[in-house]
Formats: structure tokens, sequence, C-alpha cells
């Protein structure tokens, strides 16, 4: 097994949340987002694994690709937010944002699990 992390979401707004997993390589586990996270809340505490064992694991940057949406209340859709990848590597958690956004912040804090915090603030 890899190095792991603990993941929360804080969303700082009026707005409904949701977190939708994308592709992931060499992932155990990339956490299970089945609840919405609510106005001015912080999400539960997921966890993620890295896999480093075996080809093409041991010699590869394992990650696993998150978006956030939020609820657009007219007209019940979830409009994207961002999208990042969260990498390991090294046993180092990394992010790379692919869809940029001023209202989100991410944060880790490394450890013998690293804990990594996603915020929204709009």
């Amino acid at each position: 097994m890899g190095k792991g992390a603990f993941i929360t979401v804080e969303n700082k707004s009026n707005s409904l949340l949701k977190v939708e997993t994308g592709g992931e390589n060499c992932m155990s586990t990339t956490g299970f987002w089945e609840n919405l996270i609510l106005p001015n809340t912080t999400s539960d505490r997921k966890y993620i694994e890295a896999k480093t064992s075996g080809i093409p694991c041991c010699c590869e940057t394992r990650t696993v690709m998150y978006g956030i949406e939020k609820l657009n209340s007219m007209t019940g859709e979830y409009t994207p937010i961002t999208i990042f990848n969260l990498n390991e590597e090294n046993n180092n958690w990394t992010s790379d944002v692919k869809t940029k956004s001023d209202a989100i912040s991410i944060t880790i804090q490394p450890g013998e699990e690293d804990l990594i915090t996603i915020t929204y603030n709009a």
C-alpha cells in the first residue's frame, strides 16, 4: 500500500456542492462522495490511498481526479467550479488544478496520513 490522506471539503458559501470522482491511476481507494455538501458546512473526512506495489504502480505517479460542482437553484442543474488532480509520488501528495477558480483553495498538510482540505469560498 502507498501513502494515505484524509480529505475534507469546506463549503463556505450559500450553495449546495457536489464532489465527483473522475479518472484514477494506481489508487487503492478514492473516497466515496455520496452526500452533497450543504452550505456553510464541512464534509465528512474521506480517506484516499495510493497503490505502490506491482507494475506499473511501483514506478509512476499515482493520481485521482475530482470535480466540484455547485447547484444552480434556478435551473436545478450543477455548474462546474473546478477540476483538479491529487497526485502521490515518493510519499508526497500534491495537487494539480486543471480548471482554475479563484474561489477554490487546496491545502495539503503533510503527516503520517496527509490532511488535504479543499475550501470553496464564494
